[in-house]
C-alpha cells in the first residue's frame, strides 16, 4: 500500500484524510495500469476512469503524467534510501569483505523490487531526457545512501566510485528483478572486484 506519509511534496500532502486518500488511489491506479501497460499507453484519463474518479481530481493534484511518475519515484526513492540506511546502520558493516556488502544491498534491493512488482516508470524516466534530468535529486539520494555504506567500509572511497557502484546496482537489481535470475547477484560480484582493487 502506498504510504503517503512518507511523500515530501508540498503540492501533494494534503492535509485532510480525505485528499491523502485520493492521492493515493490515483497513485496506485497509475502504478497498476504502468505495469499492465507500460507508461506510454496509459493516459492521464486512463488513470481517472480506473481508479473511477473524475479527471478533475487527477489534475487538482497532478499536473500530468509526468508529475505523476515523479511522485512514483519519489516513493521508491524512499523506500530505497530507508532500506540502505539500515544496511549502513548494522554494526557488522566495517567487518564485511567488499563482497559481502555488495551481496546484501543488492540481494535487499532486489527482493524489495520483486515483492513490489514492476517499476515500469523507472525506464519511463530514464528513456525521457526532462525527466531523468528532474529525477537526479531522486537519484542523488540513493547515491548519497550507497557512498554512506561504502565509506563505511572504506573512508577511501571516492564520489566517482561511490556513484559508479551506485549506477551499476542500480542497473542490475532492475534487470534482476524483471528477469528473475541472478543477474544482481553476479553485478555484485563485479562490483565487489572493482572496490577491491580500486580502494
Amino acid at each position: 500500500m502506498i504510504d503517503l506519509n512518507k511523500y515530501k511534496s508540498f503540492r501533494l500532502n494534503p492535509s485532510q484524510a480525505r485528499g491523502k486518500e485520493r492521492i493515493r488511489v490515483i497513485l496506485a491506479a497509475s502504478l497498476q495500469l504502468f505495469r499492465e501497460r507500460g507508461v506510454d499507453h496509459v493516459t492521464t484519463n486512463d488513470i481517472a476512469e480506473f481508479a473511477r474518479i473524475p479527471i478533475g481530481s487527477v489534475y487538482r493534484y497532478f499536473k500530468n503524467k509526468d508529475e505523476i511518475v515523479l511522485a512514483l519515484l519519489e516513493l521508491y526513492v524512499e523506500d530505497v534510501t530507508v532500506m540502505l540506511k539500515g544496511i549502513a546502520d548494522h554494526p557488522l558493516l566495517p567487518m564485511s569483505s567488499w563482497q559481502e556488502i555488495m551481496v546484501i544491498i543488492t540481494d535487499s534491493w532486489t527482493h524489495y523490487a520483486r515483492i513490489n512488482g514492476s517499476f515500469a516508470f523507472l525506464a519511463y524516466v530514464e528513456s525521457n531526457p526532462e525527466l531523468y534530468e528532474r529525477s537526479e535529486p531522486y537519484r542523488q539520494r540513493i547515491a548519497d545512501r550507497v557512498a554512506d555504506i561504502l565509506a563505511v567500509r572504506n573512508e577511501r572511497v571516492t564520489k566517482k566510485q561511490a556513484a559508479f557502484a551506485c549506477r551499476l546496482l542500480w542497473t542490475s537489481v532492475e534487470l534482476g528483478a524483471a528477469r528473475g535470475d541472478d543477474f544482481a547477484r553476479e553485478a555484485a560480484h563485479a562490483m565487489a572486484l572493482y572496490l577491491e582493487e580500486t580502494t
